[in-house]
């Protein structure tokens, strides 16, 4: 088990530290158990124990779990890609984001790089949303920030957002620190 170095504290200690403030350290502890013991006890409770001793996976610190030799590859999406019902244990997209596990949930049953709903929208409304572009991501030009002459090289500044600019406004501002 990895010791923390220094001062640092292990996850387990810290969630410990916060549940004993809570007034529920020793349901969190499962009454009293220390870092060490829970790892055994969690590792005692899964498959481990049929691969792989306790001792031997203490002293390594990790077990690779083999790969499976029957397993199948299914490459994501390909069964979009070739026009068959989703058939494939993929992780996206939610069968509820497909058309009867065939097509897209999207107007057209496809990948759409430009929105064909919000398209038509636009078309009959009239109106355009500058927060739902028909196409999107949009680009966003950046913006340079800097600093005034007077806080430059090795004079000591406190740099601070502002909440609210317009065009001609920097967003950083300076100020010189106390």
């Amino acid at each position: 088990m990895h010791r923390a170095s220094g001062e640092s504290k292990s996850d387990y200690e810290i969630y410990r530290m916060f549940a004993e403030r809570l007034g529920i350290g020793d349901i969190f502890t499962m009454g009293g158990k220390d870092e060490y013991q829970w790892v055994k006890d969690y590792f005692n409770a899964t498959d481990l124990p049929k691969n792989v001793s306790w001792k031997d996976f203490e002293k390594k610190g990790y077990y690779v779990v083999p790969f499976p030799a029957d397993h199948k590859s299914t490459p994501a999406m390909r069964w979009f890609a070739e026009g068959r019902k989703r058939d494939t244990p993929d992780w996206g997209p939610h069968p509820a984001d497909t058309v009867a596990l065939e097509g897209l949930q999207t107007t057209t049953g496809k990948i759409e790089f430009v929105s064909s709903s919000l398209t038509r929208f636009e078309k009959v409304s009239g109106v355009v949303d500058p927060e739902r572009p028909i196409m999107g991501p949009q680009y966003i030009p950046s913006w340079k920030a800097t600093a005034p002459r007077s806080c430059t090289g090795s004079t000591r500044c406190r740099w601070s957002l502002r909440t609210r600019a317009t065009a001609s406004t920097p967003w950083v501002t300076a100020r010189r620190a106390g």
